[in-house]
């Protein structure tokens, strides 16, 4: 049975216009909401309990009723506002070349810098205590620090990856793409929604944060670091990984415990940060796994 949901077919609703407002970084800042697009992406937002309201494509209404009545049967905390856009008024909605089955207004995480920083403290505590870190889940131990990385896609590379490996948190500083922009969500597929980051935190602020913490910093460079393979990554620890161009500061380099090279071969001067990221935290993972 196909639901009584509002039908939009004009470009100018306001409906469709507000969503149209979230591809701006001020509008997604000052409002508290972002967007998220396509089909397995609003699913897992629906998950959340954080959707505001779901935009669906007139051609996907029955595929989303049964999304909806799964919703409903496993009490969902929040149900969201459900309207259906035919195609046009979608495609305003969309930033994709082709408009996606579904869209949701989703509400931001709240951040809160003092919990992450209780849970870096937690973990390195326990690793002290245990004297091994090799034991701990996934790398509930370590961070990522993001220094200006301006690509929203490589951005989104390491929030996935974070997630894959099980990382504590992400860090990401001043000039680093809003990790809300609409390219930054699809490319994380989700993860966005369930690894914890605080934002805004410059590179003084990353390193007091490791400090306070006690966590090691260890952070990638071009050339002049030890090899990747090399070095001891099973300790609690804060990863900094900088520009696609520029890389990690003087101070983040100048500051760092362990400084790690990714040996490669050929003419390429380096690997795009967030190839470089995942290659790390494979390392890493591979070390406290390895039997």
């Amino acid at each position: 049975m196909i639901r009584d949901w509002q039908r939009i077919t004009s470009v100018h609703n306001h409906i469709v216009k507000e969503a149209q407002k979230l591809h701006q970084r001020r509008t997604r800042s000052e409002s508290g909401l972002f967007l998220v697009e396509g089909e397995t992406s609003v699913i897992e937002a629906l998950g959340s309990g954080r959707v505001e309201r779901l935009l669906v494509r007139e051609d996907a209404v029955e595929r989303f009723e049964s999304v909806m009545d799964s919703a409903f049967a496993y009490g969902a905390a929040h149900i969201p506002e459900v309207n259906v856009l035919s195609f046009e008024p979608m495609a305003r909605v969309c930033t994709t070349e082709s408009p996606a089955p579904a869209c949701a207004i989703v509400r931001q995480i709240e951040q809160d810098m003092k919990t992450l920083k209780r849970a870096a403290r937690r973990v390195a505590r326990e690793a002290e205590a245990e004297d091994s870190p090799k034991n701990a889940e996934g790398l509930s131990d370590v961070f990522l620090g993001c220094i200006e990385v301006h690509d929203p896609g490589n951005l989104g590379t390491i929030v996935r990856t974070a997630e894959a490996f099980g990382v504590g948190g992400v860090l990401t500083s001043p000039g680093t793409v809003d990790v809300y922009n609409p390219k930054v969500v699809r490319s994380t597929m989700g993860s966005l929604l369930r690894v914890p980051f605080g934002t805004g935190l410059n590179i003084e602020g990353q390193l007091d944060f490791a400090q306070t913490a006690g966590l090691k910093v260890v952070t990638t460079v071009v050339e002049g670091g030890e090899p990747l393979t090399d070095v001891d990554l099973t300790q609690p620890s804060l990863f900094l990984v900088g520009a696609e161009i520029s890389g990690v500061p003087g101070i983040g380099i100048e500051a760092a415990d362990i400084r790690v090279t990714i040996p490669m071969l050929g003419s390429v001067e380096s690997l795009n940060v967030g190839v470089a990221c995942s290659l790390v935290l494979y390392e890493a993972f591979r070390q406290r796994h390895t039997t």
